[in-house]
Order: structure tokens, then C-alpha cells, then sequence
């Protein structure tokens, strides 16, 4: 039970950081982004890998906790 909680609020803490680097992404300056998107292949599947990524953390560390 208590691991299942500790699970939960890392998964929590994962979505909250990964919202805060969108706000920051968006707050950043424009032309350093644009040139970011360009090369990366546009903002939107770079944020989508990024949440894919953050998911994929998030999963690891709440079944390592699990495990614990």
C-alpha cells in the first residue's frame, strides 16, 4: 500500500515537471526555439516524445518501487 502511494506521487512529481518544462519551453525565446523545432522536427512531437519519455521514467520508478 505504501509503496503504491510512493509510486503514485512520483508519477505525480514526473507530471508536474514535465508541465513545467512545457510552461518553460513556451516562456523561452523565440528564435532559439525556432531553430529547436526545425531541428528536432516540430514542437509538438518534440513535446510528445518528452511526454512519451517523462511516462516511460515514470512507469520505471513505480515499478521499482513496487519491487522494493
Amino acid at each position: 500500500m505504501e509503496e503504491e502511494r510512493r509510486g503514485m506521487e512520483e508519477e505525480r512529481r514526473g507530471m508536474e515537471e514535465e508541465r513545467r518544462g512545457m510552461e518553460e519551453e513556451r516562456d523561452g525565446g523565440g528564435e532559439e526555439r525556432e531553430g529547436e523545432e526545425e531541428r528536432d522536427g516540430g514542437g509538438e512531437e518534440r513535446e510528445e516524445r518528452r511526454g512519451m519519455e517523462e511516462e516511460r521514467r515514470g512507469m520505471e520508478e513505480e515499478r521499482r518501487g513496487i519491487e522494493d
